[in-house]
């Protein structure tokens, strides 16, 4: 299942430099988790009073979430002959690339799909199949759904790079099986949604193994940062929050 393309097998060693700025980033990352939620209870309060809250939680998440790719930058500069294209920055290629396209598209179609239903199904008043506390987290107004959109492409795009690419790829060099890197990486994705509770934690978890495959059966981040990106979109943008109200949603022009 973890069989690694030709290209991401031959990593060259991090060495102590590329090792030290990979376990940097990994300590920065546990220590969000309970840092993020902490954040979300302060987020889940200010709202009640604070017109501005999600906007400027949403403006946070989207500067953080971009400066994960800073420890990407320096491994690349610090790791002789490490290429970009070894970090998952590539077109999917190699023999498995036809398999995972068919498995990308299905999954696309998944989400789409599902995404619509559910949209339909929080219009009616029903509830839809997500954590209640990630009500907190959507949008309402027009400022706040563009902030929305920003944040699910950071996420997908920064995310990928760093979980996948670059933790993924730093357990490979050092001789990990493949296996091993994806779950500890998985782990380590899972346990920043630590907000979501222990559910979400899973989730993100096994979703986190499934992106891992795409990555590594292709060599490429292409189909693991378009499905991360929708699947944020899924949750933030398309599905409402549920409501009773017969009166529609009013959004603010801001």
């Amino acid at each position: 299942m973890f069989s690694v393309a030709a290209d991401l097998s031959t990593v060259p060693p991090f060495g102590v430099a590329g090792s030290a700025v990979v376990l940097v980033t990994a300590g920065y990352l546990m220590a969000l988790a309970p840092l993020g939620r902490r954040r979300f209870r302060r987020l889940r309060a200010a709202r009640r009073t604070d017109p501005g809250a999600l906007v400027a939680f949403y403006r946070r998440n989207v500067t953080g979430t971009m400066g994960l790719l800073l420890p990407v930058a320096v491994v690349l500069l610090v790791v002789p002959g490490l290429q970009p294209a070894q970090l998952g920055l590539a077109w999917p290629h190699g023999p498995s690339a036809g398999r995972a396209l068919d498995l990308f598209v299905g999954l696309v179609a998944s989400v789409l799909f599902t995404g619509m239903w559910w949209r339909r199904m929080a219009r009616r008043g029903q509830p839809v199949p997500r954590p209640r506390r990630l009500e907190t987290l959507l949008p309402a107004t027009h400022a706040e759904y563009r902030w929305a959109c920003a944040v699910s492409i950071s996420a997908g795009i920064c995310e990928e790079v760093v979980f996948r690419g670059l933790l993924v790829m730093a357990g490979i060099a050092a001789g990990w099986p493949p296996i091993i890197a994806a779950l500890a990486a998985g782990a380590l994705f899972g346990g920043t949604h630590l907000y979501q509770g222990r559910l979400g934690m899973l989730l993100t978890t096994a979703l986190g193994l499934a992106l891992t495959w795409f990555f590594v059966a292709t060599g490429s981040l292409l189909f693991p940062i378009v499905l991360h990106i929708l699947i944020d979109l899924r949750g933030l943008v398309m599905v409402p929050a549920v409501t009773t109200s017969a009166e529609p949603v009013q959004r603010s022009t801001a």
